[in-house]
């Protein structure tokens, strides 16, 4: 909101307007045209919610829908209109009687002059009339002065009221300037909010909410206003504050009132819509932020606005409140305030004894308090109720894949820690732009300028931070063999242990799993310390245990039998409450799930499609997502609608890990297990139907689907092949591949001879979808996600029987397809490049998809005839020269040496580092993994040989005994035993469990392996 009374330069006692339209439109839509869902009667004086809503300013939003058909109507008409008093400078007639005229040709010109003799104030009062000025050019000033505020004269209410809108409560707070133009504000509220049911979600905007009446000079914004508090209490009851930049001036950065709203707004409720800016736009005004040079009309207001900042908000000095902004725009830090709201709500019945725990954490650095539960013990609650204790929090989602992104944890966690110390926040406003650029996405830069240099400036000053991870095992990747999170506790517990300690939450470490707690044992060793929920969650309050026997005595028995399992007392007292205890009671937190699921609709098909969908989803869904599949209004249907599944944030969440555990398991739900297959082929589907509407389409729902779709048919692809639906799948795919590929009409040219090209084109849309991958920095995942599709498309060849519409050829045309792009985005970082040196045989040459790219450029001459071997992976992070690599036997992993005296362990399919292996005083020469993959020996110039812990990089034991420099290491086929050769003229043979040297061979003897054992031949065998 740039100033609800007046804008600087333009203030008006009396004014008409009237519209013309350009062209042939409709007529105007009436107030009653969107669909409103009938108003709830208010028992006790039979007005409306809407009729209560309307009583006070803060209840005046209007509905997004209502918001995109104003402009809707308006689109394409000009408008006129007249103004009092605006304020220009003598040589442009201000301070004269002559009415300046202001037309579509010179508005911007006139606009210019308004703002210079704002900023010189030396602005004289001169009237305008404007003539014909199309909507799309109006400033929202001009909606005001065009229409608000004369029918605010005339009704002396603010417009909502005036045209009888519908109005609620707000969903969203927008906070905007008024010179700026008011389509593309409008344009920019609908970008941000696309995930959102329009007719369901109310925006704030002052124009239409505050009473704008001016009559007799007196301005009635100002009582509305009222000092400030209507602007806090709209915040506090909106979801969040959308602080919406127009695309030319940046202004609400400028505006002391719209940065008084920012501020105004907690941290977890500001979301900065950066609609038509480039990252680095973005970046730059942020940095040029200043709070106490920020631009106010009125003095007074100036005053009031610098003391609640310091007084209201705390902040110690303006520049302080300056470093916090900054700091929120820069690192764009997750919210979890959805989930712990909905976590202590769940969490009220329990009674929390946290003093051991914050004395193991809070006495000093170096500690890591782990909280080990099974399955709904609470542990998750104990997290949302040990905040007070911590300094920054970040809750892992099985369910949403951002959650397990390593860049997302840290941007949040070193948000959080610049919040709460000074050092902190100083080290990182001081980042060069160059490296905040890339912390954003570039991992290992991320860690090291946002996590580790500021927590070594902690350090000095002799403080230690707290943090929290919950859920640690819900970071697991697919595989089960690498956790981010984990690894960031690596990082921390290696570089900068003395400055944190750390609470986490995880389930027991299960066979064949990651092994969490062991590996966190050996990084924290001598500070960690393991409880399990139910020792910090205590005994149950006096009235949950009275609540309990009041219940029969099965259902009192099953309660107190189950009090440890938190998630089955919530699931089991909510379906006592609305159902009653004519059943038996649930044995376990299956049965109590079944209870709900029981009581669903057998038969009620688009129930059971959208739980396939949810369990299938990688993240939790829009709301505006669900609407495009149709299925909206099937939520509500669901089972435990409100509990079990609910909509938060405008997203489709579940309640619990466990939920979800329970339906993709068909042994534990039986009938009511989700056709996760079938999610898959749904989503596969869905998501190329949003992408293909076009690169103007925005949103939650668009950016789900550029990072998942071609996810959802790589799975919908594999389940096939492990007995899935084949019809299903090859109608999804061929649908894939009418994306992707068209037949083509003409012979390719620039073919060598002897080679013959495709018969199919990359469309038009195949080049869009690559070019829009690159642009949201996909790269290094893309090249994953496509080297997958590329296999289970191979497989599915060799397995699909051919019919009348030639369906091998279908799939191996698009395997083909995949396998070149695979092998392009590996090799090139730009879409131009990347088409540009595909091969002339490929579907990419001489294609619509190339041209969109390329334009009338051409490819890269001599022709590429064929791929060669893809970088899948650039992994960086020794610091001196590689001396070996090799991998894992199940090939997951690779372990490399290096002259910088480290071993790093490495996922074989992300890149990612996974762990560093220190203890070497010398070069390390040679490394690599025993045949089951748990152990790795090394080699080095130290003379000695060191032998590894795979999982959690612990030394098990050193080898000594070489006296020269030893130069590699390996062990056996069976794993018994460990070769070492050194320029001390011997190669030795370790006995691999004890570490003992069993054979140490002479230079003049041959020794080989023979049937899995080593062999001396012509030697002397000798003990060391």
């Amino acid at each position: 909101m740039g100033c609800a009374a007046s804008t600087p330069a333009q203030q008006v006692h009396g004014a008409a307007s009237t519209s013309t339209p350009t062209a042939r439109k409709e007529k105007l839509w009436p107030t009653t045209v969107l669909p409103v869902k009938p108003p709830r009667q208010n028992v006790d004086d039979g007005k409306t919610q809407a009729e209560h809503a309307s009583e006070s300013p803060v209840g005046r939003a209007v509905s997004l829908a209502w918001l995109a058909q104003f402009v809707k109507a308006h689109a394409g008409m000009t408008q006129s209109w007249d103004v009092v008093k605006e304020f220009m400078a003598e040589e442009d007639g201000g301070g004269k009687d002559t009415r300046l005229f202001v037309t579509s040709d010179n508005i911007e010109m006139h606009r210019d002059k308004r703002r210079a003799a704002e900023k010189t104030k030396s602005g004289k009062p001169v009237p305008v009339e404007y003539r014909d000025i199309p909507f799309e050019q109006m400033y929202t000033t001009d909606i005001v002065e065009c229409f608000v505020r004369s029918l605010a004269r005339k009704e002396h209410m603010s417009y909502a009221q005036a045209e009888n809108l519908p109005v609620s409560a707000p969903t969203y707070f927008i906070s905007h300037a008024w010179n700026s133009l008011f389509v593309d504000l409008v344009e920019s509220v609908k970008g941000a909010l696309a995930g959102a049911a329009q007719a369901d979600t109310y925006v704030w905007l002052d124009i239409f909410a505050i009473n704008q009446d001016d009559t007799g000079g007196v301005f009635s914004a100002m009582a509305e206003l009222d000092d400030g508090k209507t602007l806090a209490s709209t915040v506090e009851t909106s979801r969040a504050t959308l602080v919406v930049l127009d695309k030319e001036r940046v202004i609400p950065l400028t505006r002391l009132w719209c940065l008084y709203e920012i501020g105004s707004t907690p941290p977890q409720k500001l979301q900065l819509v950066t609609h038509g800016f480039s990252e680095k736009d973005v970046s730059q005004h942020i940095r040029n932020i200043d709070a106490e040079t920020a631009l106010c009309f009125s003095p007074a207001d100036k005053e009031m606005i610098h003391g609640e900042i310091t007084g209201k908000f705390g902040f110690a000095s303006m520049k302080h409140f300056t470093e916090e902004l900054k700091l929120r725009f820069m690192l764009r830090p997750m919210s979890y305030e959805s989930d712990l709201q909905a976590l202590r709500e769940r969490g009220q019945s329990n009674n929390y004894q946290l003093d051991e725990l914050r004395a193991h954490v809070k006495s000093t650095g170096g500690r890591l308090a782990c909280i080990v539960g099974g399955p709904g013990e609470g542990k998750s609650s104990v997290a949302a109720a040990a905040l007070d204790m911590v300094h920054a929090a970040h809750f892992c989602k099985r369910a949403d894949v951002r959650r397990q992104d390593v860049l997302e944890m840290v941007r949040s966690l070193g948000f959080q820690l610049g919040q709460r110390f000074d050092v902190v926040r100083k080290c990182l406003i001081d980042l060069d732009e160059d490296t905040a650029a890339k912390a954003l996405v570039d991992p290992d830069v991320a860690v090291a300028a946002l996590l580790l240099e500021p927590l070594k400036k902690l350090a000095e000053i002799q403080e230690h931070a707290v943090i929290l991870l919950d859920a640690l095992d819900e970071a697991d990747d697919d595989r089960h063999i690498s956790n981010a999170a984990v690894g960031l506790l690596r990082h921390l517990g290696r570089d900068a242990r003395s400055s944190i300690s750390v609470l986490v939450t995880t389930r027991p470490d299960a066979d064949g799993d990651y092994p969490r707690r062991r590996v966190l044992e050996h990084d924290w060793e001598g500070g960690m310390r393991v409880m399990e929920p139910a020792h910090v969650l205590g005994p149950a309050p006096v009235e949950v245990e009275q609540e309990e026997s009041r219940l029969p005595g099965p259902w009192e028995e099953a309660m107190r039998n189950m009090q440890s399992i938190k998630v089955y007392q919530i699931v089991a007292r909510k379906f006592v409450k609305r159902y009653g205890t004519n059943l038996e009671p649930p044995a376990d937190i299956d049965a109590a799930y079944k209870l709900w699921f029981d009581r669903a609709a057998k038969d009620d098909v688009e129930v059971r499609r959208l739980i396939d969908i949810v369990l299938a989803s990688r993240e939790p869904l829009s709301s505006a997502h669900v609407d495009r599949l149709r299925l909206r209004e099937t939520c509500e249907r669901l089972p435990g609608w409100g509990l079990l599944f609910e909509e938060r944030d405008h997203l489709l969440q579940t309640l619990h890990l466990s939920l979800r555990e329970f339906l993709g398991d068909t042994k534990r739900s039986g009938e009511h297990a989700a056709d996760v297959f079938r999610g898959h082929h749904e989503l596969a589907r869905s998501c190329l139907d949003v992408l293909k509407r076009g690169d103007d389409e925005k949103g939650p729902a668009v950016a789900y689907s550029l990072r998942h779709a071609h996810v959802h048919l790589t799975d919908a692809v594999e389940k096939m092949l492990h007995g899935g639906d084949e019809r299903l799948t090859i109608d999804v795919m061929k649908e894939w591949h009418a994306a992707f590929l068209v037949e083509r009409q003409k012979e390719a040219s620039m073919i060598p001879e002897g080679y013959e090209g495709s018969r199919w084109c990359a469309t038009e849309f195949a080049g869009l979808w690559l070019n829009r991958q690159m642009d949201a920095g996909r790269r290094g995942v893309l090249v994953v996600e496509l080297l997958r599709l590329e296999k289970v498309l191979l497989k599915a060849k060799e397995k699909l029987v051919d019919d009348a519409t030639g369906l091998v050829a279908t799939v191996e045309s698009l395997h083909a397809f995949v396998r070149v792009l695979r092998w392009g985005v590996g090799t090139y970082s730009e879409s131009l490049d990347i088409v540009a040196n595909l091969p002339c045989t490929s579907a990419w040459h001489q294609s619509p998809g190339q041209s969109v790219l390329m334009g009338a450029m051409g490819a890269c001459l001599p022709a590429r005839v064929d791929i060669d071997a893809t970088i899948l992976n650039n992994m960086k992070g020794h610091s001196d020269g590689v001396t070996s690599a090799s991998y894992s036997a199940d090939g997951t992993r690779i372990v490399s040496a290096s002259l910088d005296k480290n071993v790093r362990v490495w996922d074989a399919t992300t890149g990612a580092c996974l762990s560093v292996l220190e203890g070497h005083s010398g070069d390390v020469t040679s490394a690599s993994y025993s045949a089951d993959g748990t152990r790795i020996v090394s080699a080095s110039w130290d003379k000695s040989i060191r032998v590894w812990d795979a999982m959690t990089g612990a030394c098990v034991y050193v080898l000594e005994g070489h006296s020269h420099d030893v130069t590699s290491a390996s062990y056996s086929a069976d794993g018994t035993r460990i070769v070492s050769a050194s320029w001390d003229n011997t190669v030795r043979v370790w006995d691999a469990t004890t570490g003992a040297c069993i054979y140490r061979q002479r230079d003049d003897a041959l020794l080989v392996q023979h049937d899995e054992r080593i062999v001396l031949v012509d030697g002397e065998n000798v003990k060391p």
